[in-house]
């Protein structure tokens, strides 16, 4: 594998970190009820559901973080 073929698949493996990190951080916090009187249902779910998009907003975080090897233009060819 070239040096560009490379640098894009691990490019490539990273993303799928940080959007499997994104995608659970947006399943955590698909719901939050709130009642008639505007008080939260369930706050200790609320609380946990928060926790949980913390740790894979975190997640995807320390992916971006750790990689500096982004492909440029020229590393796709252009």
């Amino acid at each position: 594998m070239s040096g560009n073929h490379e640098k894009i698949h691990q490019a490539e493996k990273v993303t799928d970190v940080i959007v499997d990190g994104f995608n659970g951080a947006q399943r955590a916090l698909s719901t939050c009820w709130v009642n008639g009187y505007g008080v939260l249902t369930d706050p200790s779910r609320v609380q946990s559901d928060l926790h949980r998009a913390k740790q894979e907003i975190d997640k995807a975080l320390a992916a971006m973080r750790n990689f500096r090897a982004w492909p440029t233009h020229e590393d796709y060819g252009g």
